[in-house]
């Protein structure tokens, strides 16, 4: 468990539901999740056109004080739209806490 101290963040997530016959991309129903504990860090990356500066937002839900109180392990997956302040970012990976009784579950952002 994390201590309820440090999960003082909100953002909201929303699914994604597919792709539409005008091939945009849909989302499910925005959801506002609070009690959430949000880090950011500097991703550096080179391309072809030099070094590129990448903010990397890792969030930690955890199932004992984080809301929406019905959200599992299962309900966040690659692709799925987070807004945080004013940045909309896509989840990139997902990694549930390792224990048997899990209790929180820590999602990486872009």
């Amino acid at each position: 468990m994390i201590s309820s101290s440090l999960m003082t963040d909100t953002a909201k997530h929303s699914s994604f539901t597919g792709v539409d016959e005008y091939q945009e991309e849909t989302f499910g129903t925005e959801q506002t999740l609070s009690n959430i504990r949000v880090r950011t860090t500097e991703e550096l990356t080179n391309d072809s056109m030099g070094s590129v500066r990448k903010s990397l937002y890792t969030f930690y839900f955890d199932f004992d004080v984080s809301t929406p109180t019905k959200y599992t392990v299962d309900s966040f997956k690659e692709g799925d739209k987070i807004v945080y302040g004013t940045k909309e970012l896509r989840i990139r990976t997902v990694m549930p806490a390792k224990s048997t009784a899990v209790q929180f579950v820590k999602f990486t952002a872009v």
